[in-house]
């Protein structure tokens, strides 16, 4: 099984899925190189965000319509303020119009990448000393709270407050002795650690909560 992996944004989520998609399945590994292709790879680009990512989208299904080796062509985008659902009507249709040969798994981060990684709940310490974090607290509890539905903040919308909120739970945790923890959207630095998927896997099970990240394992944890 080779895979042909668009996903949103410039590099940082290309970093988080080179990574994690190992963990969901070991039998699969990455490449950097077509023409490194065999068997049980992937190939990952990066959309450089929205509406650029369609161009990317459109040329991989060129690409994998080409190439016989390729069995399975995986999307992974943002829904930001718009219902996930049709959010993956909307790219089922545009991949419908091109007309992709091989089999096509859409990945909705609803409503984006950082709304997963809010799911460690590990990052966030009961009683938090980063006043940034204090105020985020009493706006919504990330602890007990399903990220999905963190609201708009001030003058962020959803997307950039749980871009602010993360690297705030992280700045806060430093102060803990021998924490490192660190993450920025061109360096993903802490998130690509097996034990920091594991967390978000444990929140998505075992509190029925982030549930668009269930595409992701889907996409990946098998070869059907």
């Amino acid at each position: 099984m080779n895979l042909y992996i668009v996903v949103e944004g410039r590099n940082g989520a290309r970093k988080v899925y080179k990574d994690w998609i190992r963990y969901v399945n070991n039998k699969l590994n990455n490449i950097d190189y077509l023409n490194d292709l065999k068997d049980n790879n992937y190939y990952i680009v990066a959309g450089w965000g929205q509406p650029e990512i369609f161009d990317r989208i459109e040329a991989a299904v060129k690409d994998v319509n080409q190439i016989a080796e390729f069995d399975r062509l995986v999307v992974a985008l943002d829904s930001e303020d718009i219902d996930e659902h049709n959010k993956f009507i909307e790219v089922r249709d545009f991949i419908d119009k091109i007309g992709c040969k091989k089999q096509v798994k859409i990945v909705i981060q609803h409503f984006c990448l950082e709304t997963w990684l809010l799911g460690n709940e590990k990052v966030f310490r009961k009683t938090p000393t980063d006043e940034s974090l204090k105020r985020y607290y009493a706006k919504f509890d990330i602890r007990n709270l399903d990220p999905e539905i963190l609201p708009r903040f001030e003058d962020w919308n959803r997307s950039q407050f749980a871009y602010e909120y993360l690297r705030a739970g992280m700045r806060d945790k430093r102060f803990e002795r021998g924490t490192r923890i660190s993450y920025t959207k061109t360096n993903p630095g802490s998130v690509l650690q097996r034990g920091y998927f594991d967390q978000v896997v444990n929140r998505f099970k075992k509190k029925e909560q982030i549930n668009s990240f269930g595409n992701f394992l889907a996409a990946f944890s098998n070869s059907e």
